[in-house]
């Protein structure tokens, strides 16, 4: 009984965290990710940066995940647009499946965001409430905690495409992984339609991070012509 009174604390607390995280992140609009305990991060090596070099575009593969079917407003289609026209806006060629397969590397932008949702019943609720009198009086920004519904989100961006074993040119994988982003972060499930920002946010690290592999060439100053006069003497 105490280790279930103590992780149904756990899984306020953390909630509790998640609200104060949108609050501040969404609410707040800040204009850049906020890295603290609400939000995991992963970070791009310089070696995966590498491959993204003579990279001519992509074709992008786009899923959502949830264990009860519902998707709270992250249509895939919405997202799948959403992503190609960033890509596209930032002078990055995006193919369709029949055409990348054509493309030397096949390459793929894999994007995947899965939801788990948990959910209290009234009497874990109560169970606490009576153990813990503060939690009754609790609230964070104008709701009870038995009206937050919480929610885990993981967002994982990987670059799939053909390599080669040096050790052995015949070894061929079709799908290798040779870059790779992604997040893990609370919100409460009614915040999850905004979860469309966090994604942006990781296609934009990989578009930063394919225009500094793929610098465009400037074009050469062309001399300006210098009028002459011709005097008639």
């Amino acid at each position: 009984m105490k280790t279930k009174k103590y992780c149904i604390l756990v899984f306020l607390a953390v909630g509790i965290s998640a609200v104060a995280y949108w609050s501040t992140f969404v609410e707040g609009k800040e204009s850049k990710p906020v890295t603290n305990n609400s939000i995991q991060q992963l970070t791009v090596a310089d070696e995966e940066r590498d491959t993204l070099v003579g990279l001519q575009g992509v074709c992008v593969l786009l899923e959502v995940e949830s264990q009860d079917g519902s998707f709270y407003g992250l249509r895939r289609q919405t997202l799948q647009r959403d992503t190609e026209l960033r890509l596209r806006q930032n002078g990055i060629r995006v193919f369709s499946v029949k055409e990348v397969l054509t493309i030397p590397g096949s390459p793929m932008l894999y994007i995947n965001v899965n939801i788990n949702i948990f959910k209290i019943t009234p009497a874990e609720l109560d169970l606490v409430e009576r153990e813990y009198p503060i939690f009754k009086e609790m609230d964070v920004r104008g709701k009870k905690i038995e009206e937050l519904g919480l929610a885990s989100v993981a967002i994982d961006v990987r670059l799939a495409q053909a390599v080669l074993l040096l050790r052995d040119v015949n070894v061929l994988d079709p799908s290798a992984t040779t870059w790779q982003t992604g997040s893990v972060f609370g919100a409460p499930v009614s915040k999850l339609p905004e979860v469309r920002k966090f994604i942006q946010e990781n296609v934009d690290i990989f578009i930063n991070d394919y225009l500094a592999a793929n610098p465009k060439k400037q074009p050469k100053d062309e001399k300006p012509k210098v009028e002459q006069n011709n005097k008639s003497g």
